[in-house]
């Protein structure tokens, strides 16, 4: 069961990423059956067609999602920024500023926190926002 959430969790996560470098076909079938939780039976009666050609149509799209972060890697980059900025955020919070620092180290947090915010382009919103991304965690 926790290797199927965690598939389910790292495909969404590469659709986000991803997803408009699919066909409109390859984002329906992958967001109905990742995201919405409708069998292939459901998509298949929603698209007019058989289940096992929804079925060969999801697993072709979420290889070629695989084969685009194998090659251009941005969710591990995304990953290890995130990484990265919550180790500054930690160090931040570990410092015991003096009055005259106290307003450097609050003006490094807010430019930490502009850096946090995930970029446009990949359609998502930060967590302060209300994202249906439930997968990003700050």
């Amino acid at each position: 069961m926790e290797d199927s959430v965690n598939r389910t969790n790292t495909i969404s996560l590469l659709f986000d990423f991803y997803g408009p470098l699919l066909t409109s076909r390859q984002s329906f079938v992958l967001s109905m059956y990742h995201g919405e939780n409708l069998s292939l039976g459901e998509i298949a009666d929603e698209l007019q067609t058989s289940r096992q050609a929804v079925h060969d149509l999801l697993r072709r799209s979420e290889r070629l999602l695989f084969k685009y972060e194998q090659k251009l890697g941005l969710v591990q980059k995304f990953q290890d920024d995130r990484q990265l900025w919550e180790e500054c955020m930690t160090c931040l919070d570990a410092l015991n500023p003096n009055p005259n620092q106290r307003i450097l180290c609050e003006r490094m947090r807010t430019i930490l926190q502009k850096l946090a915010d995930v970029p446009s382009e990949f359609g998502l919103e930060s967590k302060e926002g209300n994202s249906d991304v439930s997968i990003i965690e700050r």
